[in-house]
């Protein structure tokens, strides 16, 4: 399918065990790029990371 990279432009802690994270994906094909942008709210539960919301576009 190609090479899937990702660039992280801001990681952002919102309360003590929750954090937003912003950033690139660029995908790498020979059909021709694509990319977009990305973000990501974690929360820790339980001493792990756990992602509470998933956005791409």
């Amino acid at each position: 399918m190609g090479e899937l990279t990702f660039t992280l432009l801001q990681t952002k802690e919102l309360a003590k065990d929750v954090l937003l994270v912003v950033g690139q994906w660029h995908l790498k094909r020979s059909m021709g790029d694509i990319g977009g942008h990305f973000s990501l709210v974690f929360r820790k539960i339980a001493g792990k990371w756990k992602i509470l919301a998933d956005h791409s576009s």
